[in-house]
């Protein structure tokens, strides 16, 4: 029986009290199968996300040591260096192209339709279809983290001088090939010469957990990143009146930045209540996921009179 028919047949019905019994309690191990998928779900995402993080590291590290015009340091400088170092980058490696018009005007397009139609957000769609309009500018706003951290991460390893041949990949103890650096930060490694990212094996002389929001940290430490008050082209909308039912995007939003900070700042080291609320949040937030986005109700007219 699937999970969705387990919990199909709980309902329940005075007629039928018989046979509620066992209803609910196969109800029960679906509901319990649906966690562990969900937690193997989000711990996929997590090596996925792992993963991308190195590889884009990677190829920044790579533009940046053949080429004058990738310069990663520019992601502690103003907004408007940072969106020429992206276009440079995404241009690099093909997936933008520069363009001049008839009109001797400069454009830069996406090379794959694919890929267009999972970034490019325009007023246009906007206005013709808001959902999809969210979810480019979301997919973008992604890109444009990941591209940040990359920078952050390549310039700490630069200030070690490091080169891209000391990031590869090796062997852990379960035979797995695992993201590795060679000749890594001290904080990172300690008395090692290299390290697994992500390992939880304790390091000697290591201050610092071998995780690239580690390495993040260090260039953000020694470059005193400032937050920055300059406007950007890609910032977001006004979602003022969208959220009218529970709380503001804004206001979810930030709860939301206080749990991934504080999971950030447990470097990759917690404790065995920490993974068990750690689950409960999973088993909450996965069904949200895969449901999508909902319609909120408007909100019901105040009855309270003006003073």
């Amino acid at each position: 029986m699937s999970n969705d028919n387990a919990l199909a047949l709980t309902t329940y019905d005075p007629k039928s009290i018989q046979t509620f019994g066992n209803s609910i309690m196969t109800a029960l191990v679906a509901q319990a199968g649906m966690e562990e998928e969900a937690q193997k779900l989000a711990a996929t995402a997590t090596e996925a996300k792992s993963f991308i993080s190195f590889e884009m590291t990677r190829a920044v590290f790579d533009l940046s040591d053949r080429l004058d015009d990738i310069d990663p340091y520019a992601i502690f400088g103003k907004a408007k260096e940072v969106e020429r170092l992206n276009t440079r980058v995404l241009m690099h490696m093909g997936a933008l192209k520069r363009t001049v018009t008839s009109d001797d005007e400069i454009v830069y397009e996406w090379t794959d339709k694919n890929i267009e139609n999972m970034y490019s957000y325009t007023k246009e769609l906007q206005d013709e279809d808001k959902a999809e309009y969210t979810r480019r500018f979301n997919n973008r706003k992604r890109l444009n983290m990941k591209l940040s951290e990359a920078y952050k991460a390549v310039a700490a390893l630069k200030d070690q001088g490091l080169k891209p041949a000391d990031l590869f990949y090796s062997e852990n103890e379960a035979g797995e090939q695992v993201p590795t650096i060679q000749n890594a930060p001290k904080e990172l490694a300690g008395d090692s010469k290299s390290i697994q990212l992500g390992s939880r094996r304790p390091i000697v002389g290591a201050t610092m957990s071998p995780t690239m929001s580690s390495l993040i940290k260090l260039a953000e430490k020694a470059h005193k990143v400032e937050p920055k008050t300059e406007e950007r082209k890609d910032k977001g909308e006004n979602r003022n009146g969208v959220a009218q039912i529970g709380m503001s995007d804004e206001d979810f939003g930030s709860i939301c930045n206080t749990v991934i900070r504080a999971v950030n700042a447990q470097e990759n080291v917690f404790s065995e209540q920490q993974i068990k609320t750690l689950k409960a949040l999973t088993s909450v937030i996965a069904p949200v996921i895969a449901a999508g986005a909902t319609k909120a109700k408007a909100a019901k007219p105040s009855t309270a009179k003006a003073a």
